[in-house]
């Protein structure tokens, strides 16, 4: 079963995560689609209900790039069972100074992970970075 969460951080920023569960055969892949060039792998378990989505414990807003311009920034990553973000890659980019100052940060949080049956279990979500002169 497919579920779309959203997330607002303390400082403003906001978190995505589109996931989806597959019960023994029941897979539809066209609920959820990462861009082809996100090269991530999916990981199923059988028999296993989705009973928690991650959820942000510690996010730190990213710099505002010198050059860089205000928008957002779009990220695929996978949130490991340890919590820690890895294999992030640019989704939708904004200037290659925002790219890499939403990478940046992103690589620094830290997640509750997902969890299935009350196990921790990676999780791959999108993540969409503002940034906003004041």
């Amino acid at each position: 079963m497919p579920g779309h969460f959203e997330l607002l951080t303390n400082d403003g920023t906001t978190v995505m995560a589109d996931i989806k569960a597959t019960v023994a055969n029941d897979l539809k892949t066209e609920l959820f689609e990462p861009p082809p060039s996100a090269g991530f792998k999916e990981e199923t378990r059988a028999n296993c209900k989705l009973t928690s989505a991650p959820s942000v414990r510690y996010a730190p807003d990213p710099d505002f790039p010198e050059g860089g311009i205000q928008g957002t920034v779009g990220l695929w990553m996978m949130i490991g069972t340890d919590g820690i973000p890895h294999d992030i890659k640019v989704s939708r980019s904004l200037t290659p100074a925002n790219d890499r100052e939403a990478i940046k940060a992103v690589s620094h949080w830290k997640f509750k992970p997902a969890g299935c049956e009350g196990k921790p279990i990676s999780t791959q979500i999108n993540v969409e970075v503002t940034f906003r002169k004041y």
